[in-house]
């Protein structure tokens, strides 16, 4: 039987989320994203035995605001590890969330149980993996760690009008993202136009190698260029995920993707999606195909 978090369950959640995710991490979610009734637990005899965190989204849908939850931050003991008691937890929560909201969303990560449970594929990226030699040397100029939340948010608004399905964000988002990667210790470059206009930036992890990009917005190829060619005079390799439909081929005649699907979804109530976007999908991957752009999901 699952129920919401309470106040009296803050201490031991962040015991039990200190010996499973990095503190610096639980830190920026305890003070930036917890909420006691986005939180579901199950108890045994010993306490929690489980908890899943969902996060409410709004995102847009062929022009149409859609609220979904984010289903993240699992953490179960062995007793919850087994499929049958898994499937028995996430059957209850898609219940509770179905009350609210239309769409659930989830990284799989390998975890088969999710489409089990009736889950398809929401976003789909390619991987790519590029070297120093495939991208001309660019000069660094007009590239910045220190810019204004609300040029990134312009930046980010006018590349996701190209796509689907992507999430709606404001000014506080990239408020909330600053605290995140500083958590994470990730890096934010922008890259500025002579009228000092962002036109785009990415986010990346130094620490890793190759350089792993958690997020790229570009409003042109010369911004894309430049920021990847900067990573590259950090080190001579960077790893990234683009949608299939961006043409990374004219900007890196050299570069292979490899398909994957990076979240998934589950739509709760085709009925009420159908009479809000006027549709008659049965499922998302029907969405996906009649959509006009490609769906686009970085959050």
């Amino acid at each position: 039987m699952i129920r919401k978090a309470d106040e009296k369950d803050l201490n031991t959640l962040y015991t039990l989320y200190s010996n499973t995710y990095p503190r610096d991490y639980v830190e920026y979610f305890f003070d930036y994203e917890y909420k006691p009734f986005d939180m579901y637990l199950t108890e045994d005899a010993e306490g929690i035995s489980s908890a899943i965190f969902g996060a409410k989204e709004t995102v847009r849908i062929q022009n149409y605001p859609i609220q979904a939850v984010v289903l993240k931050n699992a953490i179960r003991n062995a007793n919850m590890r087994n499929e049958e008691n898994q499937r028995a937890l996430l059957k209850e929560i898609l219940e509770e969330i179905s009350y609210q909201n239309l769409l659930v969303l989830v990284e799989p990560k390998g975890n088969d149980i999710y489409k089990k449970m009736g889950f398809e594929p929401y976003c789909v990226l390619k991987q790519y993996t590029i070297y120093r030699n495939q991208v001309p040397v660019y000069p660094t100029g007009m590239i910045y760690e220190n810019y204004e939340e609300a040029d990134l948010l312009k930046a980010y608004e006018a590349y996701a009008s190209h796509f689907d399905g992507y999430p709606l964000r404001d000014v506080n988002t990239y408020v909330k993202k600053r605290a995140y990667n500083d958590a994470m210790n990730y890096r934010t470059l922008a890259y500025y136009s002579s009228e000092h206009v962002c036109e785009g930036y990415v986010v990346f992890d130094i620490n890793e190698d190759p350089i792993r990009i958690v997020e790229i917005v570009y409003l042109n190829s010369v911004a894309f260029l430049k920021l990847i060619s900067y990573l590259l005079n950090l080190k001579d390799c960077v790893e990234f995920t683009l949608t299939p439909q961006e043409n990374i081929v004219r900007m890196i005649p050299t570069a292979i993707g490899k398909t994957k699907a990076e979240v998934w979804g589950k739509i709760m109530d085709y009925s009420l999606f159908n009479r809000l976007l006027q549709t008659k999908y049965s499922t998302l991957n029907d969405l996906l195909e009649g959509s006009r752009k490609p769906f686009l999901y970085h959050e």
